[in-house]
Formats: C-alpha cells, structure tokens, sequence
C-alpha cells in the first residue's frame, strides 16, 4: 500500500475516535413520510388516472379520440406503410403501447408522449364500450385506419 494513503487513513482513525471529525450527522431536515402517509398519496394518484380513463363515454368521443391518434405523424407513417393490414393496439408492461400490424410490423408508441396519452385513452374506451376488442386477445384492440 502507498504510504502515504496509510499514513492518510491512520490519521483519520485516530481522528474519528477521538471525537474530532463526525462521519455520520443526523440531518436536519424534514421528517420521513410514514408509510401510511405514502399509500394515501399513491392511491389519490391512481384515483386521479382513474377517473381521467373514465371521460371517454360515447362511440363519438372514441372516433374523435381515434382520429387524433391517427394524426400522430409517427402512427399515420405505421399506418400508411401497413395499408391493407389489420392493426392492434395493445399496452407494454412499461406504459407504453404497441402498435402490431397483421404483417408483423410493429411500432411503439413512447411512454409519456400525446400519442401515449391518445392510445391509452382509446384503448381503455374500446374496453369500457365493448369496442374493436381482438376475440383472440382481450388485451388488445384493433384501429381501423
């Protein structure tokens, strides 16, 4: 070992039990928030993605959804390049949505984008409608171009 690190480190044993140098300070700030204090505040989050899922109510407002995520430059480009192919809309483990085209092509619509906001919006109004459900797969709902 260098010498100079153990001559380093030596020193500051020796300064740590005689009390000179404090390693570990309590902090001063705000106190923790209790576990119950935690759950209350992610359950009023969930409630309020909750009932932002429940303003789609019509077929009308569906259409009006899908046609504004039709708009997305990113999903109009997936659906012209998959013309003639049926097209599911289903949703990752991640948040995100994933666009999957009978031809096998697929597209993913990025967590946190408008886009993501539109899928998620029609897909859970398709659910609650009883709409564009894939038979094979309750998961997933298709979007007719």
């Amino acid at each position: 070992m260098n010498p100079i690190i153990a001559s380093s480190l030596a020193n500051l044993g020796k300064d740590i039990l005689a009390g000179g140098i404090q390693v570990f300070q309590p902090s001063k700030s705000a106190p923790l928030p209790s576990s119950s204090q935690i759950f209350t505040s992610e359950l009023e989050s969930a409630q309020k993605i909750g009932s932002h899922q429940d303003t789609v109510l019509s077929t009308k407002e569906l259409d009006q959804i899908k046609d504004q995520l039709l708009k997305d430059p990113k999903v109009r480009e997936f659906i012209e390049q998959n013309l003639g192919n049926t097209i599911h809309l289903d949703k990752l483990a991640n948040g995100s949505f994933r666009l999957l085209s009978s031809s096998g092509a697929l597209h993913i619509i990025e967590k946190d984008s408008a886009a993501c906001r539109l899928a998620s919006d029609y897909h859970n109004g398709c659910v609650k409608l009883n709409q564009n459900l894939v038979s094979s797969d309750s998961s997933k709902v298709t979007l007719p171009a």
